[in-house]
């Protein structure tokens, strides 16, 4: 009997136990998507709704967009503070609550110190919480013109205003977004343009407010190519915009057809990395692109590591499951929507289709190594990067060469040591190598470790390697060891 019809088989037993209406669960999809190159441990976090997955994109919302964690904005009204004006103040007074801004009753120390010494930052403050509360859609079908509010059209009239008359070009630029911002929900896409055009168009030191002004241009923008060129720089430089830039702006076919209007090497990233992000198929091309761009770009990055988990389902999850990859029909609908007749899938054809991607594996590798800044690279991250795609693409010795080589000459933080060393010991396991003492005790105590953390894809993949050499008792005990 197979492992395929043993796991099966467990499910099906343990299932009469606790659902017998429902019947067996049968896995697919994220249960069985296998991956041992996490993303987290690069620090792509802000890119967390669009780490490769069976699941959908899903919005995860914070506030921390800047390059070291801190909250952007928050930062900007810091740089207005002195004295001892506590974080936590300025967060609640900017975002939390309208009442920390209240004059009767003050304890919030940023609120004290723009009263004693940037009134003018106080007004801007309370007249930012007057508008919140008109950011949404008020619509009344009993009206010609339901999606304007006169309260709302008011507002923005004063923020007009406001920004024409500030003498802080901070403030100016505040006031002229709250106007923007609202003038999305009363749909006035002439307004937004125009105060875009005014305010927004020619600054050179872009801050947090000039990305969120570009959000809203992406949107009222009346040329549809142009709006794709703004909507792909505010999903490279705007991470808490990146979730509706995608489910607002994802043609087929667009992406490439704006590329012809980008204007810099940074726009045309950015239309790359949005292209590529849409991709369930391989994103090669704009791999390619970004690479000839910029080859030390965040975005190269991402898809890289996008894509090495794209590959880890297509090979490891048919060769540990003897399931097809978890994405393999939507895979499927974007290479063969122009074929009446798609062929089935057959465990021979995943077997064959296997080896191709593989081979996709080694052309990945092949492509970033004719960089000569990546291929003489020691930097951590695109070291991880060359020793999974060997080992992808079924080259263990030059895996196993190359991990033992960055461990001795490169300093890795602890997840990605250890997910090096599980790699490791997946090449040597499987190209047969021989463990001396010392590596049979330390794949002991990995395993011991990975099986604590709840690493039950590794311990599953290790053992189904000690089950292809025979090791059949071996590979039960393992097995034993992972919680369904």
């Amino acid at each position: 009997m197979t492992l395929k019809r043993c796991i099966l088989l467990l499910i099906h037993l343990t299932s009469l136990t606790t659902i017998l209406a429902c019947g067996p669960y049968y896995p697919q999809g994220e249960d069985l998507r296998f991956s041992l190159f996490e993303p987290e441990v690069y620090g792509f976090y802000n890119y967390t709704s669009f780490y490769y997955s069976a699941h959908s994109f899903r919005s995860y919302e914070d506030f921390f967009s800047g390059a070291d964690g801190k909250c952007e904005n928050i930062a900007m009204w810091e740089l207005r503070c002195t004295g001892d004006v506590k974080e936590e103040d300025i967060m609640e007074a900017v975002y939390e609550s309208s009442y920390s801004i209240d004059t009767k009753n003050i304890t919030n120390t940023f609120v004290k110190h723009l009263l004693n010494e940037d009134i003018a930052g106080y007004e801007y403050l309370k007249f930012a919480w007057q508008c919140s509360s008109s950011n949404q859609f008020l619509q009344d079908p009993w009206e010609k013109n339901y999606g304007s509010i006169q309260f709302r059209t008011n507002l923005i009239e004063q923020a007009v205003d406001k920004a024409r008359k500030a003498s802080d070009k901070g403030l100016k630029k505040r006031y002229a977004f709250l106007a923007i911002r609202a003038s999305y929900y009363d749909e006035n896409w002439k307004l937004i343009n125009e105060l875009y055009e005014t305010y927004f168009s020619n600054n050179k030191n872009k801050t947090i407010i000039d990305r969120w002004a570009t959000f809203f241009k992406a949107i009222a923008e009346e040329d549809y190519l142009n709006s794709l060129v703004y909507a792909a720089k505010t999903f490279q430089d705007t991470p808490d915009k990146r979730f509706r830039i995608n489910q607002i702006f994802n043609p087929k076919n667009g992406w490439k057809s704006a590329i012809c209007l980008a204007k810099t090497n940074e726009e045309k990233e950015a239309i790359w990395l949005l292209e590529g992000i849409s991709k369930h198929k391989d994103a090669t091309e704009s791999i390619k692109a970004i690479l000839n761009l910029n080859p030390k770009s965040n975005s190269l990055k991402f898809l890289v590591q996008r894509e090495i988990n794209k590959l880890e389902d297509w090979i490891l999850t048919p060769y540990f499951t003897e399931f097809q990859p978890s994405l393999y029909r939507l895979v499927d609908q974007e290479i063969w929507e122009s074929v009446k007749d798609p062929v089935p899938y057959t465990s021979d054809h995943i077997n064959k289709q296997v080896l191709k991607d593989r081979a996709q594996a080694n052309n990945l590798l092949v492509l970033l190594n004719s960089n000569s800044s990546i291929r003489n690279s020691r930097d951590s991250y695109w070291l991880s990067v060359k020793s999974n795609l060997l080992y992808l693409s079924g080259n263990e010795a030059k895996c196993i060469s190359l991990i033992e080589s960055a461990l001795r000459t490169t300093k890795f933080h602890t997840k990605a040591k250890r997910q090096l060393r599980m790699l490791y010991f997946l090449a040597k396991l499987k190209s047969k190598k021989h463990l001396n003492t010392t590596e049979s005790e330390e794949i002991n105590r990995l395993l011991r470790i990975e099986k604590n953390n709840g690493n039950g894809a590794f311990l599953f993949a290790y053992a189904r390697e000690l089950e292809f050499q025979g090791k059949t008792t071996k590979a039960a005990l393992l097995l034993s060891l992972i919680h369904i």
